[in-house]
């Protein structure tokens, strides 16, 4: 079977201070020799509670392209890396820690990354969830430690990077999330 799939990505671009952040889909199909097709999804909103800068902050994105501006300092770069938290990255250039990136005088954060799962003729991107919506949320602590949701029930890291590759998501790929 080969198949012909145009990958998700993130990417940020820096211009002037600016941050564009794209979410790059194909035209909402996954391509074959067969007849057979799979929507895609999209992050439709990313939650930052106790995060970097973000006492807390809900984001909402559409599909497609989306932009971020602001003048520095704003908080902009700590979306780009909620995102990447929340789905599992290990390495930020932020901190030598993940309990690093604890807004200050708080003991917890919580990121969460909520993609769309509608279906599209009666198949959803994420077969395997049966809700609208698949919400991944990271909670970090000041102790170092760190737990994932999935629509609200836990999942090791493992369940999570299974479920993100399905997907075509691996967050600790520099082409998938690129930061500045």
């Amino acid at each position: 079977m080969m198949y012909l799939s145009i990958r998700t990505m993130f990417c940020s671009l820096f211009l002037e201070g600016i941050y564009i952040i794209a979410s790059l889909w194909s035209a909402g199909r996954q391509l074959s020799t067969r007849s057979e097709t799979r929507p895609k999804t999209y992050i439709r909103e990313v939650i930052l509670e106790n995060f970097m800068s973000h006492e807390y902050s809900r984001i909402p994105f559409r599909k497609g392209l989306n932009a971020i501006v602001g003048p520095n300092g704003v908080g902009k770069s700590s979306i780009l890396l909620g995102i990447s938290v929340a789905l599992g990255q290990t390495y930020t250039e932020r901190g030598q820690r993940l309990s690093d990136l604890i807004r200050r005088g708080t003991d917890a954060a919580r990121v969460a990354v909520v993609f769309d799962n509608r279906p599209v003729d009666g198949v959803r991107p994420i077969p395997s969830i049966s809700s609208d919506t698949v919400s991944i949320v990271r909670f970090l602590k000041k102790t170092g430690e760190y737990w994932h949701y999935v629509n609200n029930r836990f999942k090791t890291k493992a369940e999570v990077e299974n479920l993100l590759s399905k997907i075509g998501i691996n967050p600790d790929n520099i082409l998938i999330i690129m930061h500045q």
